[in-house]
């Protein structure tokens, strides 16, 4: 994977690496090679989880498939996969006043995208979650509700509908549904690094 930087002068510095946990490392290199200040780490999750990690595999507990965008075009689905190295995404808190939501972003975008999921309740693709430039909309804001243990399980609820992300074992897209008492409904949040 190709981590770029922009440094003074919008001089872009590409370096290559090769697992999930060395892009933090590259961009922290890079970044002070080039003279950019490092942003800050991005909010942590609720619950344990929160206690040192940054970035997260997202696992479902139904049959320990992963999420997953496969490319960095807007509006593709986000699915479920064998786990991987570079299955890895972060949160960042959006507070109101009905509580707080999270963004649930993609850490292994491309260059210049900050990609969330989204997920819609209108249109031919209502109820999938696909992936989508972060905005001020609230089928892209996440309650995560934290279910306990094993594993720091949560149920990602939509703020704009109220319905949770579930990952069934016949099919790879992720879709909404109603919450309920479902192991496909399920997610551990990994902490990676």
């Amino acid at each position: 994977m190709l981590v770029e930087l922009c440094g003074e002068g919008h001089r872009v510095i590409r370096k290559r690496v090769k697992s999930a946990a060395a892009i933090f490392v590259a961009a922290a290199t890079l970044a002070s090679v080039a003279g950019v200040a490092v942003p800050a780490t991005a909010a942590p999750v609720p619950g344990p989880v929160s206690i040192q990690a940054t970035y997260y595999r997202i696992r479902n507990y139904n049959d320990a498939r992963c999420l997953k965008v496969d490319g960095y075009t807007w509006e593709l689905p986000v699915i479920g996969v064998p786990c991987v190295s570079d299955d890895v995404w972060f949160f960042t808190e959006k507070g109101f006043s009905s509580g707080s939501y999270f963004w649930i972003r993609d850490a292994d975008a491309g260059p210049n995208q900050d990609p969330c999921i989204l997920m819609r309740s209108f249109g031919s693709a209502a109820y999938k979650g696909v992936y989508y430039p972060c905005g001020n909309f609230d089928d892209q804001y996440w309650y995560l509700d934290y279910q306990g243990y094993p594993g720091n399980l949560y149920k990602f609820r939509n703020k704009a509908h109220g319905r949770c992300m579930v990952l069934r074992s016949w099919q790879n897209q992720v879709e909404g549904s109603a919450c309920g008492d479902f192991n496909d409904q399920l997610w551990e949040v990994v902490p990676l690094f």
